[in-house]
Formats: C-alpha cells, sequence, structure tokens
C-alpha cells in the first residue's frame, strides 16, 4: 500500500461501501465483479509514528487529517464502550483484526468513511473521507442533521459501521456488503437499548433506541435500491 499510484475498485452500491485494493493491479478482478469501476484515490494513513501519504495535492492538511482519525479511532476502540463492541464482533466472526487509520479521497461527496481492504494480507485500513474539501467533523455534522441525532452518536455509528466492515471481510462471512453490515449493527444497536431499558439508564436507552431507528431507515433504503442516506423515520 505504500505505492504511489494504487488501484482501488470501488463498488458503486452504495456510498460508504468497501473499497478493495489489488495489489496485484489485476484489471480482469474489476471485469468480473459487477458494478465495480477503477478509481485513482489519493490518501494518507498512519502506521505507527510514520504517516504515509500518497498522491496527495495538500500533504500537510491530509497529515493533519490522518493523525486527527487515527487518534480519534484508536481512542474510541480502546475506551470500555469500543472495547465491548470489539469483544462483541470477535464473538460473531472469531477472530481479532488490527486496522490502520487515515484519510482518502473517497470520490463521492456524500461518503463519510470507508474501509481500504486488502483480500490477499488480509489486512483492513478505515479511511475518513477527505475529498471535496469537506473535513470528517463536516460530514459528521451533516449526517447528524439528516438523521436528527446528536453528532457523537453519529460517530459512534460511523466507526462500528467500518469496523463490522473489516472484521467481516477478515472472517469471510456474509455480511460484507452494506446490507449485511447495517443488519449487523442494527441488531448491536438493538441489544444496546434492550440493555439501557433493563437498567433504567433513560439516556443511553434513548440514544441507543434512535439509532436502531437510523439503522433501520438504512436498511429499507438499501433494500429499495437507494443510498442509505435518508432521514429515519
Amino acid at each position: 500500500m505504500e505505492d504511489n499510484v494504487v488501484n482501488f475498485y470501488q463498488q458503486r452500491q452504495s456510498i460508504d461501501d468497501v473499497v478493495q485494493h489489488s495489489e496485484s493491479h489485476n484489471e480482469s478482478q474489476s471485469q468480473r465483479d459487477s458494478g465495480v469501476y477503477v478509481a485513482l484515490m489519493g490518501y494518507a494513513w498512519v502506521d505507527q509514528s510514520r504517516v504515509n501519504v500518497a498522491n496527495s495535492d495538500r500533504q500537510q492538511e491530509h497529515v493533519r487529517a490522518a493523525v486527527d482519525f487515527d487518534q480519534r479511532a484508536r481512542s474510541y476502540f480502546a475506551s470500555a464502550e469500543g472495547q465491548e463492541f470489539l469483544a462483541w464482533l470477535k464473538q460473531r466472526s472469531g477472530n481479532i483484526v488490527e486496522a490502520k487509520y487515515g484519510v482518502a479521497d473517497l470520490g463521492q461527496d456524500e461518503a463519510v468513511a470507508a474501509l481500504v481492504y486488502d483480500p490477499k494480507s488480509r489486512k483492513g485500513l478505515i479511511v475518513a473521507n477527505y475529498g471535496h474539501g469537506k473535513s470528517f467533523d463536516d460530514r459528521l455534522e451533516s449526517m447528524a442533521r439528516m438523521y436528527g441525532v446528536d453528532v457523537e452518536s453519529i460517530e459512534e455509528m460511523v466507526l462500528k459501521h467500518e469496523k463490522i466492515h473489516q472484521y467481516a471481510h477478515a472472517s469471510g462471512n456474509a455480511y460484507r456488503d452494506e446490507l449485511g453490515v447495517e443488519t449487523m449493527l442494527e441488531e448491536h444497536f438493538t441489544e444496546k437499548r434492550d440493555q439501557a431499558r433493563e437498567q433504567g439508564d433513560l439516556s443511553a436507552y434513548r440514544r441507543y433506541d434512535r439509532l436502531t431507528k437510523v439503522v433501520k431507515a438504512r436498511k429499507e433504503a438499501i433494500k429499495e435500491g437507494k443510498t442509505p442516506y435518508k432521514k429515519a423515520a
């Protein structure tokens, strides 16, 4: 993934779908996969203390954005809530997958984040979208307004969504596509909602009840062949 020019195979079925990186640059793969096209994208990602940059026209800005997203994602998944979620994922996938984090120009204005996944090494890079001059925070705020929920809840949903993609691809299970990921995320948020209700935690109940409805609305949009960004009922 250190090459200056990288071919990405990006599926169009939704705006934050999995982006597969092929180290072999095998064009026949894009011909075999229905609805897939090859797109060049600039990106930056953090690897321990090093920030790698490719095809960037604003390197300093993208390095800062990559470091910020890396710190935010790692901080969330190191928290008690994040660790609980990773344990929940491990129980369903049977493995633990380490991800790297960064930013990329995903080529779609509405995209918030995505998984760049290498099927050969089974490694994943979760990236926030810096395309079209919009930051990750800009996109979270737009998404929060659309769904009528707070930004913190949207960030939780986005991070968990991409982490499910990563685990699903690494384990090879059936939840790899957008509908599968949203189905799994709905299950998780429903469990969190019901747990909060049993514990009498009204604030957490309201939070996860709303997130459950948002994910359910996203599922219905996908089933109707639409992008999943529509306001929840």
